[in-house]
């Protein structure tokens, strides 16, 4: 099983110096990468391709993905990523009714159309606002009832424990529309952050036994003063889940 970086991780380091930020991440292993927190202009391109950045997808938000929907297809194209993965539900989906949440599944399946049209797929990265209840169900189970099929969906192992769910149990729900999974761990109670992988109460053995690391990319994440000493923990213990 291979593991990549999710950029989120260390996007300071990415805002004071593109190329340092990557070649620091490369030196401690990664290889591949989840790319959100940077520009995707032709200065970070040149970059990307100077340092043989490979990335399993893009992570942007809906309105970046369609209003530079261009310039965010070249930059795919030209390092062969596969896949965008809109970053965040909309504001008015977290506040308001099952009609937002409708809305904001139509808007996204029309950008996973014009991607499509562009060779290349469209995913959607949840947090923990679609475990709330509306009308009487999860705004997940509404957003998965009305979003194309072929729209994946990125798993965030924190938000979901964070929710109160488990991560394994909602991995097999989501089956063959899972695509990719952020690493998170999540401290153990009475803390609530996210933490090192293996420091917290996310069952990763059990999860790893499932997932099909062949079709599902794994990457590490971290919401961290310190990423860098984190993400070295968090690629410590994975590698004895191999």
């Amino acid at each position: 099983m291979k593991v990549g970086l999710q950029t989120y991780t260390i996007r300071h380091a990415l805002a004071e110096d593109v190329a340092q930020g990557f070649q620091q991440a490369q030196s401690m292993g990664f290889d591949d990468f989840e790319l959100a927190r940077i520009s995707f202009d032709e200065s970070e391109l040149s970059i990307c391709q100077s340092l043989n950045i490979r990335a399993y997808a893009i992570q942007d938000t809906l309105q970046s993905l369609r209003k530079h929907f261009q310039k965010r297809c070249r930059f795919m194209h030209e390092l062969h990523i596969p896949l965008a993965v809109v970053s965040v539900i909309s504001i008015p989906a977290i506040l308001g009714s099952q009609k937002a949440i409708l809305t904001f599944c139509q808007n996204v399946n029309a950008l996973a159309k014009m991607y499509e049209s562009a060779g290349l797929q469209l995913a959607f990265h949840h947090h923990d606002f679609e475990f709330r209840v509306r009308n009487g169900r999860l705004k997940f189970d509404w957003i998965l009832d009305h979003l194309d099929p072929g729209v994946g969906i990125v798993m965030d192992t924190y938000w979901v424990q964070k929710a109160g769910f488990d991560p394994l149990v909602w991995a097999k729900k989501l089956g063959p529309r899972l695509r990719g999974i952020h690493l998170r761990d999540m401290q153990k109670p009475p803390g609530k952050r996210d933490c090192p992988l293996g420091e917290g109460v996310v069952d990763f053995p059990a999860l790893f036994k499932e997932i099909d690391c062949n079709r599902v990319y794994t990457v590490i994440e971290q919401n961290s003063q310190t990423p860098f000493l984190d993400v070295a923990k968090s690629l410590a213990y994975y590698k004895t889940l191999l």
